[in-house]
């Protein structure tokens, strides 16, 4: 008896039913959410071929991204500016066509590996698209104001040097005749604008904006522009609670044009970032939700003899990355007793004006009370001449103790007169009496010796052999060290005097090494200690890719 028979379909109808294109099938709102995730506009207007169903999708898109991509090293401009000639049409037509979209990205970035280079040599583009008279920049504003439901950033291409005056004189001429400038984008929709203009001249609104006008408004970020007319100083009020209720991050980088900010935040500002405002002589900032601050204000750091008022008030700030902050004599500082992590803080040693540069650095220090986080950049710069060294103070006897530090990180960069750093990084070391991690990050280029006996660089003296309590120091990590008796003594200190300490790790300056191999000379990493070892964890080819040579070592 012969049991049931299991008829099979021919080939050719087994390869149709394998060929059903289902993803076709989905509704129009899934197809054009799929189409949001590819990276440019170019690739979403690819798939119309695919297909019927796909030929009208792309231009109905709800996500438009326009980038210039990836340029060539080897080309010689002229088929970068083709490229973005091509994307400035592109943009163009799509402002022209489409009504409101979701998201709306335009870039010229060619890359990390050369950002702007054809923009250098073929000025012609940037004025395409930032120069008044052509008007690109202000109508892609425009169209993001009105049309833009969730986000928009565009990253124009800076102006070169010398035509930024020939910009801002056509920006002026425009202004004065009414004519078509770079407006903000007005818009109570967008929840996030980031705006990287290429030093283009923008202007910002006055008339018609009430509370509620930048109402989803969660991140905005302006960088390199230079603010024009008489709303300039309006942007603290559009940035502010009553205007955008919702802000969470804030950035203000290289824009020009802006004297006053006055910037009453809402509550779920977070994080606020104030870098390079040349023009800016008034800053009184009110955050009460902030927790991450960078300053970066050079110009208002010393804008003598007339300091300018500052007042930041922030009780809830966690983290503070300044470079250059005010002036500690105007400075109203509601906030550094909750600091917790201080990043990039300066600290010049010596200069001639060295209270001046310091005096900031040294109150913050003083007045940040609950730093557990500190990282420090050391700077060390004296002229070549003994005769020209300043005398004076030690500037760091005003640093108090830093009891509540326990994790530092110091960069350090030695520049002209070839000075001895180890009795100063051991007399900064040892007022963080408590710190478990130490960092350090030596940045000088070469190996010099001071000939000066009574330089303050070797004061005090016999510093190398004084005890200093590093009870709960626990980890060492060493960056770009080189093989010299005050280098070594430092590690010396800090093995001496770290009872507790697990492992130090040291890495050798990768410029160091070429040049002792160069000069046909082994590297002897010999560094004396009374307990524990040395031993080598990562090498390296030597110049000629042969030998290997030792580039980190690590006590235990």
């Amino acid at each position: 008896m012969q049991g049931p028979t299991t008829t099979l379909p021919p080939p050719a109808a087994a390869a149709t039913a394998m060929a059903v294109d289902l993803i076709s099938q989905l509704n129009d709102d899934l197809l054009l959410h799929i189409l949001g995730f590819l990276p440019a506009v170019r690739d979403v207007a690819r798939t119309s071929v695919l297909s019927r169903r796909w030929r009208h999708l792309w231009s109905i898109a709800p996500c438009l991204r326009f980038a210039v991509g990836d340029g060539d090293d080897d080309d010689n401009g002229d088929r970068d500016a083709h490229a973005a000639r091509l994307l400035i049409a592109a943009v163009d037509a799509a402002v022209a066509r489409r009504a409101d979209v979701d998201i709306l990205e335009i870039s010229f970035n060619y890359g990390p590996s050369r950002p702007w280079r054809s923009f250098y040599e073929q000025p012609a583009c940037a004025a395409d698209v930032t120069m008044p008279s052509h008007s690109r920049a202000a109508a892609w504003l425009r169209f993001a104001g009105r049309h833009v439901r969730r986000s928009f950033a565009v990253d124009l291409p800076p102006l070169p040097l010398g035509w930024r005056r020939d910009h801002q004189a056509a920006a002026a001429a425009a202004a004065a005749a009414g004519g078509d400038l770079a407006e903000l984008p007005r818009s109570a929709r967008a929840g996030t604008m980031r705006l990287q203009l290429g030093n283009a001249t923008l202007t910002v609104p006055v008339a018609g904006v009430g509370p509620g006008a930048y109402s989803a408004l969660t991140d905005f970020q302006l960088h390199k522009a230079t603010l024009a007319g008489e709303g300039a100083d309006n942007l603290g009020h559009l940035l502010s609670s009553s205007c955008s209720p919702r802000l969470r991050r804030l950035g203000l980088a290289f824009v020009g044009g802006l004297a006053k900010l006055r910037l009453d935040a809402a509550g779920t500002l977070e994080e606020l970032e104030l870098v390079e405002l040349p023009d800016l002589r008034r800053l009184d900032v009110d955050a009460p939700g902030l927790r991450l601050l960078r300053v970066d204000l050079f110009d208002l750091s010393f804008s003598y003899p007339d300091p300018a008022p500052v007042r930041i008030s922030a009780p809830r700030l966690e983290a503070l990355a300044c470079h250059d902050m005010p002036s500690p004599a105007p400075l109203q500082f509601d906030g550094a007793a909750a600091v917790r992590h201080i990043k990039k803080l300066a600290f010049y040693y010596p200069v001639d004006d060295g209270m001046l540069h310091n005096a900031t650095t040294i109150w913050l220090l003083k007045n940040c009370t609950a730093m557990d986080h500190l990282e420090l950049d050391l700077v060390i710069d004296m002229p070549y001449k003994v005769s020209e060294w300043p005398i004076g103070e030690d500037m760091m006897n005003y640093v108090s103790e830093l009891p509540s530090v326990t994790n530092l990180a110091i960069s350090i960069y030695v520049g002209t007169g070839g000075h001895t750093i180890g009795a100063t990084l051991t007399k900064l070391i040892a007022k963080c009496k408590n710190v478990e991690y130490i960092s350090i990050g030596f940045n000088d280029w070469k190996i010099r010796h001071c000939s000066n006996l009574s330089c303050f660089c070797r004061q005090p003296k016999g510093w190398e052999d004084q005890k200093i309590s590093l009870d709960h120091l626990r980890t060492v990590d060493i960056r770009n060290f080189k093989l010299s008796d005050d280098w070594i003594r430092v590690l010396q200190v800090l093995l001496a005097n770290s009872p507790a300490l697990d492992t130090m790790t040291v890495e050798l300056d990768k410029t160091y090494l070429k040049e002792i191999q160069k000069e046909g000379e082994s590297v002897q990493f010999d560094v004396p200690c009374s307990k524990g070892f040395w031993a080598s964890v990562s090498s390296q080819p030597d110049e000629h890719g042969f030998d290997s040579v030792v580039v980190k070592y690590k006590w235990t």
